[in-house]
């Protein structure tokens, strides 16, 4: 996932070099030129790093994930910067293709895997712009994206966080870790919520009419 150690133009092989000041450079800007610039370390991702690592997050304290909105098309972005293009790098069957269908093709509801990369904040008067509820409050359960541009400045404040929901601009987008966590959970293929065992989890969050 951390990519191989680089100095913005090729891999560095050398193994003392490669881990040579990686923990301890400027960090100050996050636009993914470099491992120490990138996003948690993860070469050419972008976000904003919640100070605390997330050890208690709120609706306003909390990792911002980058994100790149299909639109009404459903083309798949072109944006390598964001976490979900993360995923994609081996998931790419989940990510790459266009409309319903990730191979390319579009096909008829009902999708044949869950779409990632749609803003819930373009979702006027369907149940998901109900994220939130009625002030659209960030979940941390179910984490959305927004688009942050092409970099973020990593000062630890709350001003980077994004509008979720705001209606204007791509600020609720959908990712492959709104219900999945990278580092594992004991759920079925790592889900947030015991999907599996449970009656759909906290799906109702984005799926508000279905709670």
């Amino acid at each position: 996932c951390h990519g191989e150690h680089h100095d913005g133009t090729s891999p560095i092989t050398d193994q003392y070099q490669a881990v040579n000041g990686g923990h301890h450079g400027d960090d100050s800007t996050i636009d993914g030129s470099t491992v120490t610039k990138s996003y948690r370390f993860l070469y050419g991702i972008i976000g904003f790093e919640d100070s605390d690592w997330e050890y208690r997050p709120t609706s306003t304290t909390h990792n911002q994930y980058h994100g790149d909105a299909r639109g009404s098309t459903g083309a798949p972005p072109s944006d390598t910067s964001t976490i979900s293009y993360l995923c994609a790098e081996c998931h790419g069957d989940f990510h790459a293709g266009s409309g319903k269908l990730a191979t390319g093709t579009t096909a008829a509801s009902p999708w044949w895997r869950h779409p990632i990369d749609f803003d819930l904040s373009d979702a006027t008067g369907s149940e998901y712009a109900n994220y939130g509820g009625a002030s659209n409050t960030y979940q941390v359960v179910t984490p959305v994206a927004s688009d942050l541009g092409t970099s973020v400045t990593n000062t630890g404040s709350t001003t980077d966080l994004g509008t979720v929901l705001s209606g204007s601009g791509s600020d609720a987008i959908v990712t492959c870790i709104s219900c999945h966590r990278a580092h594992g959970t004991p759920h079925y293929k790592m889900m947030r919520w015991d999907y599996a065992g449970g009656i759909g989890g906290d799906c109702d969050n984005c799926h508000t009419t279905k709670n």
